[in-house]
């Protein structure tokens, strides 16, 4: 009520000045009122005055005739620099003529606070939203990139000397608010104020000031947080640098835009340390991202990445996998656990992995399965008829040869000779069922290996004497 109070005040002393102070009744406090209850509208009820038939008529009546009829129009321009409503035309941000006219009629009203600032605002939407050379897809292909640095440059030294014209007597909106308690937000590096708090794994002025502001997660200004803190982490020594790992991903989660860049950067990082032992959140972040490394369909994600560091993480997911696959999809026992722990030996010699999943793991939806799904998209067969729905089989393509194993621990491995044509189809989608897997009488059959310790060995020395005779030999 105190708010409504305030304005009829000053709307009925704008009516005044405008009609006897004024010569030729002056419009200008009256429209400066008028945009005043119209922001006082927008932040109690959340609605966005400016439609955007306004700002296109603004516009194409402001390139017609190159002048400004009222602050009210120079408002509705200032909220279309970034809008492309003519592929003749360039934006205005990138206009060498227009624009910088602009920014010289609204300086203008820089002395009066309410009605400069609605200008103020939009100009500034446009400085955080404007990058040149990256498209818009709603404002389409930007014309001249020299020119829009010029004028972005122009813009930020005009919002930088200005910010302060904003503030007024009585009622202030909050964002205007924001500016005074973040000054350097129109500084030339305006991240950097929040890096040392990001380090620490504290975004909240970050995250204020972007809300506060309206600054989306693609603008140029988050962006610039996350590499710069990203930066600062690569250049650690190893110890420092892993232990800000999960600090980089919390940022780089919030900010999708700046993945590609920013995770490359870590993982070409890691590469180089002394030691590259499993990160598994660097991991699966990295998989969630750009799926499996050692899929050459999904591939192209991992194109920033050195040719070191996709193999670093291939052997991370590979690992992950085959012990996933023992002690998920198989039976989870003791023995699965030997299992597993012996086939990660030999993790460097596989070239490919599948699984063919039963009913049960196929439509299983808690997380695990869903990640392993996820990891293995691609390399996912249907298994049938193999005994029991939660039934699995792991296939490893080591060298010239295929290694099945099954979930179930009571039923041999089986090799084959991958230089003949195998009884089973390895395509996306396709189902083999568990009499394929398990065919002796296929030319390709070598080899049948049962889990079971007799006297003399336990079955991980059979398995290692069969596959040393295979040249597959385990790291040392």
């Amino acid at each position: 009520m105190a708010l409504i109070n305030s304005l009829g005040t000053s709307l009925q002393k704008a009516s005044h000045d405008a009609f006897t102070e004024r010569p030729f009744a002056d419009p200008e406090p009256i429209q400066a009122e008028l945009i005043e209850l119209d922001q006082w509208i927008t932040l109690v009820t959340g609605l966005q005055p400016l439609p955007g038939n306004r700002i296109l008529a603004a516009l194409r009546q402001y390139r017609a005739d190159r002048r400004f009829s009222s602050i009210l129009h120079a408002r509705h321009v200032c909220h279309g620099c970034l809008v492309l409503y003519d592929q003749r035309l360039p934006l205005l941000m990138e206009d060498a003529q227009a624009f910088p006219m602009l920014l010289q009629y609204v300086d203008r009203f820089h002395h009066r606070p309410r009605l400069f600032r609605r200008c103020f605002q939009g100009l500034m939407s446009a400085y955080f939203a404007y990058e040149p050379g990256i498209p818009n897809p709603s404002a389409g292909p930007y014309h001249n990139r020299e020119v829009g640095w010029r004028n972005r440059q122009m813009l930020r030294e005009f919002l930088q000397r200005r910010q302060s014209c904003i503030q007024a007597e009585n009622f202030n909106p909050d964002w205007v608010n924001a500016i005074a308690e973040h000054p350097d937000i129109f500084s030339p590096n305006p991240s950097q104020a929040y890096v040392s708090a990001a380090l620490q794994n504290d975004f909240t002025a970050f995250e204020n000031v972007c809300e506060r502001l309206n600054i989306g997660t693609s603008s140029w200004f988050a962006r610039g947080l996350v590499y710069e803190q990203v930066d600062k982490i690569v250049e650690k020594p190893d110890t420092e640098f892993k232990q800000h790992i999960n600090i980089s991903i919390n940022l780089l989660n919030r900010h999708r835009w700046s993945v590609d860049k920013g995770l490359a950067k870590i993982i070409n990082r890691y590469a180089v340390s002394d030691e590259t032992e499993t990160n598994s959140r660097l991991r699966d972040f990295s998989v969630s991202q750009w799926k499996n490394p050692w899929l050459a369909e999904q591939a192209q994600g991992w194109k920033p990445v050195s040719t070191e560091a996709r193999k670093m993480v291939s052997v991370w997911i590979k690992q992950h996998l085959v012990r996933q696959f023992f002690w998920i999809l198989a039976q989870g026992t003791p023995f699965d656990v030997r299992r597993a722990e012996f086939w990660m030996q030999y993790h460097h010699r596989i070239d490919a992995l599948y699984f063919a999943l039963g009913s049960h793991a196929s439509n299983n939806a808690t997380r695990d399965f869903i990640e392993i799904r996820r990891a293995m998209e691609g390399h996912l067969l249907g298994l049938d008829r193999a005994g029991a729905p939660d039934n699995n089989a792991c296939i490893l393509m080591m060298g010239n040869h295929a290694i099945v194993e099954f979930g179930d621990n009571h039923t041999p491995a089986y090799i084959y000779d991958r230089r003949t044509q195998l009884p089973f189809e390895l395509k996306r989608g396709f189902k083999v069922t568990g009499a394929e897997l398990r065919n002796q009488r296929a030319a390709a059959f070598v080899q049948m290996l049962e889990h079971r310790d007799t006297r003399e060995n336990r079955w991980e020395a059979i398995f290692e004497a069969a596959l040393i005779r295979l040249n597959i030999r385990k790291r040392n």
